[in-house]
């Protein structure tokens, strides 16, 4: 139990360092898992690409009369906007992955003083997106 302590209070003890290459092979493993998240939540909506651009765009469609520039554009922008849509819902995850790698190295102080800065963000980011949403572009 001491042992578990001294690795929460001293992250930057030689004696618990690892090699560069276990540092790359985990920021590997962990940048994997998200992206997964991501692709699996865009493959589930993926069927719902038309409305999810429908309901996203709706604001802009009324405001400016978007129109396709491209020959692809049609096809590319609902799928951008799906797979925008899906690293949102899997961002509660990917923050934790990227937790989980930075965590280890700080002190327990710090660990502290991150969780009310993490959920101040989220908070914050999301009544921005909001209001974006529901004030500017309507």
């Amino acid at each position: 139990m001491a042992e578990n302590n001294k690795l929460l209070e001293a992250p930057d003890d030689p004696a618990n360092e690892q090699p560069l290459v276990s540092h790359l092979i985990e920021l590997r493993n962990r940048t994997v898992k998200a992206s997964i998240a991501v692709l699996v939540i865009f493959a589930c909506l993926s069927p719902f690409m038309k409305q999810i651009f429908d309901f996203r765009s709706q604001p802009l469609m009324v405001a400016l009369k978007l129109l396709a520039t491209g020959v692809v554009a049609p096809f590319m922008v609902p799928l951008k906007v799906t797979l925008f849509v899906a690293f949102l819902i899997a961002l509660p995850y990917v923050l934790y992955q990227l937790w989980a790698y930075v965590a280890p190295a700080l002190y327990r102080r710090e660990k502290r003083l991150a969780l009310p800065i993490l959920v101040s963000s989220i908070v914050m980011f999301a009544v921005g997106m909001a209001y974006c949403y529901f004030i500017v572009f309507r």
